[in-house]
């Protein structure tokens, strides 16, 4: 799973960059890695899925358990950037009514970080 981390200069946020779909395949990296970066203790984070064109079940899974372990721990979670067949997958489901979704880095940022 190709994922690139970025940490924003004075400020809790962590930006996950996708690099790539995600699947059964590597969905289980993926939920590895991000439960990594919250047990260090980041408190929010911005997933950027600028890249990701598809994303099974088991991956939109992985991303709500991202929401609910931050929550659990007063953290702020949010998506930047879903292309369309994602954003569709966020709004039939619901999950944008609960987990912030922006197409901006700077409006995302603003939301996490207040």
């Amino acid at each position: 799973m190709e994922l690139r981390i970025e940490e924003i200069e004075n400020s809790e946020v962590k930006i996950i960059h996708v690099e790539e779909n995600i699947t059964f395949a590597n969905v289980k990296e993926f939920s590895k890695i991000t439960q990594e970066i919250i047990d260090n203790g980041a408190k929010r984070i911005l997933l950027n899925m600028d890249k990701v064109s598809f994303c099974n079940s088991h991956g939109f899974g992985a991303i709500v358990s991202i929401y609910t372990r931050l929550a659990k721990r007063d953290g702020r979670f949010a998506i930047l950037k879903p292309q369309e067949a994602i954003l569709e997958v966020l709004e039939i489901t619901k999950m944008d009514s609960i987990i912030g979704v922006y197409k901006s880095r700077e409006e995302a940022l603003e939301a996490i970080s207040a």
